[in-house]
Parts: structure tokens; sequence; C-alpha cells
């Protein structure tokens, strides 16, 4: 997996304090690498058990799971986030498409 762990050492190359991979073949980890560094303050490697924040990243998988379900018949692109979760925001049954009625 050496080749993996170059790839991950160009894409590096000055775009930050440093990057953490992880590849799975049918649930099974193959390959996990890491560059840079995990802290900046008191510099060390990145490991496997760090927690990265991931901020917008999370949008396009959860857009994906979404569509997946709906493809599967458990829920609808209609659905209001009060049908799924009661009560979760006040005013969440009047809410429809984004908008208040």
């Amino acid at each position: 997996m050496d080749h993996l762990q170059a790839a991950l050492e160009e894409l590096a190359a000055g775009r930050g304090p440093g990057l953490f991979a992880l590849v799975a073949d049918a649930g099974e980890v193959v390959f996990t690498g890491s560059v840079g560094t995990a802290d900046l303050d008191r510099p060390r490697p990145i490991e496997v058990g760090d927690r990265f924040r991931i901020a917008s990243v999370t949008k396009p998988y959860l857009a994906t799971v979404v569509l997946q379900l709906a493809d599967q018949g458990r829920l609808s692109l209609t659905d209001t986030l009060d049908h799924r979760l009661p009560g979760l925001l006040p005013g969440g049954e009047a809410l429809h498409s984004g908008r208040r009625h």
C-alpha cells in the first residue's frame, strides 16, 4: 500500500496541517495513512482515533443517504421534519418544503 501513502503525501503537499485517509473494501479496512500533524500547538502525528471537524463535507453524505432511503421507499422527499421527528422543532408541524404556511 505504499502507493496509497505516496498519493496521500502528494495530496497533502501545501494543503494545511495534515490529512488522514482510511480505505475500506466490503467493510474491511485495507489501508490507513496520515500525513502532517494533528495538533499545531503540541505537534504530534495524526492517529486513527483522532476526531476531525468535517463541517460542510457532511452535506453530500446526508443527501446520498436520504436519496437512498427514498429509493427504498423508507421515506419520501416530501416528508416534513415533524412527520419523522415529531416535536423536535417548535412549529415543525407547520413547516413544509422549507416554508411556513
